[in-house]
């Protein structure tokens, strides 16, 4: 048998070890270990382990991963690109930052020039723009199409807008939340019109004001709807929402069961407004 130790692994590894405790569960890595070498003294569900079988254990894990799991923590691990954990460890994607966590996808959108394409930058780089007019945009084909004019009216502004792209399984949405916390500016949401979108712009974001399409605009597109996306969301959302100062819009929504999409939005150029919270959301 050849010990393998993953991400997980290195976690409780490097919890026990760290703590130097006597018994460990007789489970998972540590029964691998005491299966493989016979480290330690089995009692039912509980491990024992000496002073030298802690050592041992700590310079085989040494060994195949190439991290000290007393001196390398795996929570300060976790925080490295895999760039740097690298340096030491054998195993480049070894409990590290995802390639674009620390990153932000945005663009810069003016009067004058739109972007093409979009820019990548940390939460330092992009506070130093001096943007004050934040918007996170849900869906990634928006977020690289949507334009200063679109946009503009809809936030009543002829300024620079910094458009930030919210996240998904490639781009993380972990370092939105940390610009969000830092912005002491604006900062507007726009996402799909369903309840998954609401509570996006309001709990994940904690946006300032929400940009929707206006009552009449949504009125007079009502076929642009797709009811198998309403009616796999949770309706449940729009009533824990309704003391936002969104009522005409979550009442419309539910009494139609609406779900519209940003794309169809801006494709068939539906109104834009935005409706601020009625309270500001502690972040």
């Amino acid at each position: 048998m050849s010990i393998t130790i993953g991400e997980q692994d290195y976690y409780q590894l490097s919890k026990y070890l760290r703590l130097a405790c006597d018994n460990v569960p007789a489970k998972g890595i540590w029964l691998a270990l005491f299966n493989e070498y016979n480290v330690g003294t089995r009692q039912v569900d509980l491990i024992t382990l000496t002073a030298s079988n802690r050592a041992f254990i700590r310079e085989k894990v040494k060994r195949l991963t190439g991290f000290d799991p007393v001196d390398d923590p795996a929570e300060e691990l976790s925080k490295l690109t895999r760039t740097q954990i690298s340096e030491f460890g054998k195993n480049e994607k070894f409990i590290s930052l995802k390639p674009r966590e620390m990153f932000i996808e945005y663009r810069v959108l003016t009067s004058e020039t739109d972007t093409q394409g979009y820019l990548g930058g940390c939460v330092e780089q992009i506070l130093a723009l001096g943007i004050k007019t934040v918007i996170s945009v849900e869906n990634f084909d928006t977020f690289v199409s949507i334009t200063h004019e679109q946009l503009s009216v809809a936030v009543d502004t002829n300024k620079a807008i910094l458009v930030v792209y919210r996240g998904d399984n490639k781009a993380s949405p972990k370092a939105v939340t940390v610009l969000r916390k830092s912005n002491v500016g604006m900062w507007y949401h726009f996402g799909d019109f369903d309840p998954q979108g609401i509570n996006i712009g309001i709990v994940e974001i904690k946006a300032n004001s929400l940009i929707l399409p206006t009552l009449e605009s949504i009125r007079a597109n009502l076929s642009l709807s797709q009811y198998h996306v309403y009616s796999r969301q949770n309706e449940k959302l729009l009533d824990t929402h309704m003391e936002e100062g969104l009522n005409p819009y979550l009442s419309l929504m539910k009494t139609e069961k609406l779900a519209i999409m940003q794309e169809h939005m801006c494709a068939h150029g539906l109104a834009l407004t935005n409706v601020s919270l009625k309270q500001p959301t502690k972040l």
